[in-house]
């Protein structure tokens, strides 16, 4: 009877598309104004039109998505929506376009469908068929299907390559899964059968590499993590070829398991097929920024040196406030060890608000990554600074200081994507001790937390926050740290409604004079897609820098709320900030707006 109804709905939906033929013809190339749905209640209107390519004139579709009707489209979209349906277990809905209003005056069209839902489909049961390697209730503890739940489409997928990962990682690399879906039409239920065809399974035979013409075979060794003679794993293939492609040394890396054996019907060689990549390379870029105006960068780089994958690079940049040389050398594989090794020389020269600093460092760091997600990282640093042009009240005069420190860090990053992150969590934990030589040795210690969290609400907005904590400690307190060491806070990257460095304490003539102890809270910033590359971005930061920890008082945290503008480009996202100071003090804007590039956090 089922079927009867339904094949009756499809001559009606004919009968009816014919019968309006003219009038929907009449509106092609009108706006479209409206978009009505009768008769879902499943589903809401909001969540039907984002399965369509046409959308209503109203806010927020208006702003930059065309809604122009066009017949060939819309037919389309009702097929999309049926579809959509369907792949959420609705097997028996339907939309039928019903109405079309014609506002010959205004060249547009109110456009209404009509939904008939039906009954979700329930999973009656799920039978597995030619599995000998996994008993069902294995299978079953792998699928995120389950009877007695309503059917969908992208649950049955996800379980397909769940079962393939599954016996991919027991050698079983030809295995295929076959699932088929039965409708019960009168009882509105469904029967799952998924039939595995095993095949046999495969053992890593002899591993043949191709393509290295300057990179070393025991360098490239160590970016692979499957061994001959043991069972063949996909998981750990594709391990092996990101590990490779992320060595930075490959412009492309494939690996492929090659025909059993004749001679072993068990056996599969692997063949690596490598394109190394140009080893000496030469950037530079220009940009633009808010407090540094015009920059300049300019890098050679060598990133396989004696093709052993150690780096070697010349760093030079320029700008109004900050001029830059970096000579750096890496060893990634440290002993043979997991370890790697950077070593670094940097002279460099910046006009800081309130005083010029010159300064040379060089410095040993040693690190290594943990469980792909964990760094740590040891450092000892050696730097000599100057300070010349000092006008910071009590601190004038020009002051030479040398800092010997050892440092160590703890990492932990999760986050999707580096340069435009839409999830994930940092957590950055580092400590520094040493002493610094001026006018005496006296010892001090550093001490940084962050976090940073970020989470995807819908496709299109991203909220994010971040919290920075930081205290220091030195013999004779604030005083005897060097202006250069110590905390301050304000700018495009921390409190954006504030001048860079004009939150904390200034002195008499409002230069910044820093402090002991530093909050910054990016209480939240929420980004939303827009159109293509531009997005908005509303925020809100507090914070504020301290004399001594003691001083801290929950009054004295200055707020900004503000909004943005984003640009996503391939180097990057480009930012302008708009901050607003919510109660500025005497001789304090009452805003402030910053350009810049990266993420504010």
């Amino acid at each position: 009877m089922k079927h009867i109804f339904q094949n009756s709905l499809s001559i009606m939906l004919i009968l009816s598309l014919l019968g309006i033929k003219t009038t929907w013809s009449a509106a092609e190339g009108l706006e479209i104004r409206t978009i009505r749905f009768q008769g879902n209640s499943v589903y809401s209107d909001k969540t039907l039109i984002k399965k369509m390519l046409h959308r209503p004139s109203s806010l927020p579709y208006s702003l930059f998505i065309p809604n122009k009707y066009d017949e060939s489209i819309f037919q389309d979209d009702v097929i999309a929506i049926e579809k959509f349906y369907k792949d959420n277990g609705y097997f028996d809905a339907y939309a039928l376009p019903t109405k079309i209003e014609i506002d010959s005056i205004h060249k547009q069209v109110d456009i209404e469908i009509d939904i008939t839902e039906g009954e979700p489909y329930i999973i009656q049961s799920i039978t597995f068929l030619g599995n000998t390697l996994f008993p069902d209730s294995t299978l079953t503890e792998h699928i995120q299907i389950h009877s007695g739940e309503i059917f969908q489409t992208k649950n049955l997928n996800q379980s397909t390559d769940a079962l393939l990962a599954l016996y991919n990682n027991r050698g079983h690399l030809d295995t295929s899964i076959q699932p088929e879906v039965r409708l019960l039409t009168e009882q509105s239920r469904i029967m799952v059968d998924i039939a595995i065809i095993e095949n046999r399974s495969s053992m890593i035979g002899h591993i043949q590499i191709q393509g290295n013409q300057k990179t070393r075979l025991q360098v490239i060794q160590r970016y692979i993590t499957f061994q001959t003679g043991e069972t063949a794993q996909l998981s750990k293939i594709m391990e092996s070829q990101r590990k490779l492609y992320q060595s930075g040394l490959f412009r492309s890396v494939f690996i492929s398991l090659l025909p059993f054996n004749a001679t072993d019907s068990t056996t599969r060689d692997v063949l690596i097929e490598l394109k190394e990549e140009t080893h000496i390379n030469f950037m530079t870029g220009i940009g633009y920024g808010s407090f540094d105006r015009l920059r300049a960068k300019m890098e050679i780089q060598h990133t396989n040196l004696w093709g052993m994958a150690r780096k070697a690079s010349l760093t030079l940049k320029a700008s109004s406030i900050v001029r830059s040389a970096e000579l750096s050398v890496t060893e990634p594989w440290t002993w043979g060890s997991k370890w790697q090794t950077d070593i670094s020389g940097l002279m460099e020269f910046k006009k800081e608000p309130g005083y010029h600093l010159k300064r040379q460092t060089g410095q040993i760091q040693i690190g290594r990554d943990w469980l792909q997600r964990f760094r740590m990282v040891f450092a000892l640093t050696s730097a000599f600074s100057r300070l010349s042009h000092v006008v910071v009240t009590d601190e004038t005069g020009t002051a030479r200081s040398q800092k010997y420190s050892f440092s160590t860090s703890m990492v932990y990053d999760s986050r999707n994507n580096l340069f435009n992150t839409q999830s994930g969590t940092v957590i950055d934990m580092s400590y520094e001790i040493g002493k610094i030589d001026q006018m005496g040795l006296k010892n001090f210690s550093r001490s940084i937390l962050k976090i940073k969290y970020f989470l995807q609400l819908s496709p299109r907005v991203v909220l994010g926050t971040a919290c920075e904590i930081g205290w220091i400690f030195m013999d004779g307190g604030r005083s005897a740290i060097p202006l250069y060491e110590r905390y301050y806070s304000g700018g495009p990257n921390s409190i954006r409604g504030f001048q860079n460095k004009k939150v904390g304490p200034l002195d008499q003539n409002r230069n910044p004079v820093g402090g002991t102890f530093k909050l910054v809270w990016n209480a939240f910033e929420m980004k939303i897609d827009v159109y293509k590359i531009f997005g908005l971005a509303f925020f809100t930061d507090i914070g504020n820098v301290w004399e001594k920890p003691e001083l801290f008082s929950v009054k004295s945290l200055r707020i900004s709320p503000g909004l943005g503008l984003r640009i996503n480009t391939p180097i990057g996202t480009g930012r302008v900030d708009w901050g607003i100071n919510v109660d500025p003090n005497p001789g304090e804007p009452r805003s402030c707006i910053a350009i810049s590039m990266g993420q504010p956090f």
